[in-house]
């Protein structure tokens, strides 16, 4: 009897041990979710203790933001203090909704804290940074902060409200960096989508009136992207509705232009071989001397490229001149005799491979830069097309 008693009661003890341990045990394991950090701090001398962002400790104006999701910048901010002289300048909207008239008129709304002019539906964060740049707030202590994804969010409120001051070093200089990868490396790039950030680079810079920044992803764009993806994006890509009206098939008709004119780029490396009967002392005949080196790289090399229209179709314009250069050294080889025996002369109308001081990659840059650019105020006025300089806006579209 006592030994069953004595049973029970340790059965009871550890049952109370358990139901104390698996508590503290399940505490234990669990991770505190850690918290969403902003997208950045407003600087401590603008933000005051009411909760207003003072961009303009003198500012005439109140703007209340009721944003389209979470807070992403500190919190409770939702009121900013401003000039609507630094507005009006910067801003096409702003200079007409805060015009003359509103400066003259008893409506009070926008003229105190407590009766602020009401935005709803923007990004509280690009907002926060739309006003900071029409009052040149210098924030570059945050560069860092200033990811691709972010400095997104800032143009489409820039686009929106019609932006046209200048553009700081923090948000340049990280959209200079990714561009500053070599374009043949693009595809390559850690980042693995760097090459599918073009299209959306190239509408930033065109909402923030970046015209080198423009004209280097337009560059980068058309060389590395085949035609396919600019009418099906990577899902990265989130500006591609604040492209230019028939953007795609400009795109497509201006990379069959350049395919065709890049051929006529090519070094001049092509020559007959002697067989002038006509003229002593004449290298070849007249008949050859005719011949535009264009079409001897098309009937020596391009045509014998195995490249079909479906295949280039789903091809970059560098990946078709990577094809072309190499099969170069493939060309050598077949113009030559094999086991090294004496070559065989070509007819009339065909043409042998003569080396000159020039490397293949040579040949791929300088096939790359003669390819140009996009101005960014023809692409704005609507007209799409690459070159290596401007004419109407007297601008060099080679760069680095």
């Amino acid at each position: 009897m006592e030994h069953s008693i004595l049973s029970i009661i340790l059965i009871l003890i550890l049952i109370l041990i358990l139901s104390i341990s698996h508590p503290l045990r399940s505490q234990n394991n669990t991770q505190k979710p850690t918290p969403k950090m902003p997208l950045f701090q407003v600087p401590e001398p603008y933000l005051k203790q009411d909760g207003v962002v003072s961009w303009a400790p003198e500012g005439d104006t109140f703007i209340r933001v009721i944003p389209n999701g979470l807070l992403p910048i500190s919190p409770n901010i939702e009121t900013f203090r401003v000039s609507s002289s630094a507005l009006t300048q910067r801003s096409s909207y702003f200079s007409a909704l805060l015009g003359p008239r509103w400066n003259t008129s008893d409506n009070g709304t926008g003229k105190s804290r407590y009766s602020p002019l009401i935005l709803q539906g923007d990004s509280l964060y690009g907002i926060a940074m739309f006003l900071a740049l029409a009052h040149d707030i210098d924030l570059s202590s945050q560069e860092t902060n200033f990811t691709f994804r972010n400095i997104k969010i800032i143009a489409r409120v820039c686009d929106k409200y019609m932006y046209s001051g200048p553009t700081p070093s923090y948000i340049t200089n990280p959209l200079n960096k990714l561009l500053s990868i070599r374009p043949s490396r693009l595809m390559y790039h850690h980042e693995g989508s760097a090459m599918y950030c073009l299209p959306d680079i190239m509408v930033v810079a065109s909402i923030l009136n970046l015209s080198e920044i423009l004209t280097k992803a337009s560059r980068h764009m058309m060389w590395v992207l085949p035609v396919p993806p600019v009418g099906g994006f990577d899902a990265e890509c989130t500006m591609t509705d604040l492209f230019r009206p028939n953007f795609v098939r400009n795109f497509r008709e201006e990379a069959e232009r350049l395919s065709k004119h890049l051929v006529t780029q090519l070094p001049k490396l092509l020559w007959p071989d002697p067989h002038s009967s006509t003229h002593t002392g004449r290298w070849w005949c007249e008949n050859c001397a005719a011949i535009t080196h264009e079409e001897r790289w098309n009937r020596e090399l391009i045509s014998k490229c195995p490249l079909d229209d479906s295949s280039i179709f789903l091809m970059s314009l560098g990946d078709i001149v990577s094809t072309w250069l190499n099969e170069i050294p493939s060309l050598d080889d077949a113009q030559h005799s094999p086991g090294g025996g004496p070559r065989e002369e070509l007819p009339c109308g065909r043409f042998r491979l003569r080396y000159a001081d020039i490397s293949l990659e040579e040949i791929h840059m300088d096939l790359y830069a003669s390819m140009g650019g996009m101005c960014m105020h023809c692409y704005k006025a609507g007209v799409f097309r690459y070159d290596v300089f401007c004419q109407t806006h007297k601008m060099c579209l080679v760069l680095n």
